[in-house]
């Protein structure tokens, strides 16, 4: 990968990048991972929030591992951004492998998510309360749930639509549920909101670009430009079983025909016109505007991971 020092402000390569893991895994995370490893123990459901963007980058191994004997809901959000068939092979390839209760959902805009999860807890409750009183009678026994997900997931989406009003902060940006607060909601529920928490060392650099194309990780600690070229080698790779709108100039044919990442955003930068005062080619913003138009879901429906590396696990 080049390193781009003349076009534009920016000049890290990999190298540098991985000198700001830190900032990707700031104090608060660590300290709610501590929290979450001893509330565990309290709940008897764990609702697990994941980018259907990124069924496996999105997942933090270690919250997963420490949650593995729980009750367990996976919600793959954000299921308007992906290919509907091919999210549904998703949906059933980890609900054998898991045990676990799947469901696709677009929580920001899905006004019938909430009712699917609760009717999904509802269920779980059930069964839970019948494995647990062996005919005693209870009455209203409190169900206490964990709901886990790394930064910008849809967590605090979630809890507002299951609490009926906004309990908690929303954004579209990483890192706006900073603290833990056990809530209160219907009759029988308690929930603990977590901060969004990623692994504190990512070494997978591939896992670590997914999770910055997506906005996972803050674009304040990344570069624009090396996020976009892989984001770009990615797409290409997988156009064949997803749905690209062919309307976007990226899917051009011309484009398309581009030796590399760095030709790519070259004829984009030329097609939206991006140059600095020097003539020169904006890089930089060029790659800013691919990010956006891919998050935004301007350029098709995409699941950048691979199923198969699910099935191989």
């Amino acid at each position: 990968m080049k390193v781009f020092a003349e076009r534009g402000n920016f000049s890290k390569t990999r190298e540098d990048m991985n000198k700001l893991k830190t900032s990707w895994y700031p104090g608060h995370m660590a300290r709610a991972f501590s929290v979450f490893k001893r509330e565990i123990k309290k709940a008897h459901v764990t609702i697990e929030v994941l980018d259907a963007r990124i069924p496996l980058a999105s997942r933090n191994k270690n919250i997963k591992r420490v949650s593995e004997n729980q009750n367990k809901i996976v919600i793959l959000n954000k299921s308007d951004l992906v290919p509907a068939d091919y999210l549904k092979r998703w949906q059933n390839a980890i609900a054998e492998k898991e045990g676990a209760r799947v469901i696709c959902a677009s929580l920001s805009a899905d006004r019938g998510a909430a009712k699917k999860i609760l009717a999904c807890l509802d269920d779980l409750r059930k069964d839970i309360l019948a494995r647990r009183t062996r005919g005693l009678a209870i009455l209203n026994p409190v169900l206490r749930i964990v709901i886990i997900g790394i930064p910008n997931v849809g967590k605090s989406t979630l809890i507002n639509k299951l609490c009926g009003f906004n309990r908690t902060r929303v954004g579209k940006r990483p890192g706006i549920t900073m603290g833990q607060q056990w809530i209160a909601f219907g009759n029988n529920y308690e929930l603990l909101d977590m901060p969004g928490i990623l692994e504190p060392d990512l070494d997978n650099a591939e896992t670590a670009d997914k999770l910055s194309m997506t906005y996972a990780i803050s674009d304040k600690v990344t570069d624009p430009y090396l996020v976009s070229s892989r984001l770009i080698e990615i797409l290409k790779r997988i156009c064949g079983f997803n749905k690209p709108d062919f309307k976007h100039p990226f899917f051009k044919e011309e484009i398309q025909k581009a030796q590399d990442a760095d030709e790519t955003l070259a004829m984009l930068a030329r097609h939206f016109n991006f140059y600095l005062q020097s003539k020169a080619v904006d890089y930089h913003r060029t790659a800013c505007k691919l990010l956006k138009d891919y998050r935004d879901g301007l350029m098709g429906k995409f699941i950048l991971d691979d199923i198969n590396d699910l099935v191989e696990r």
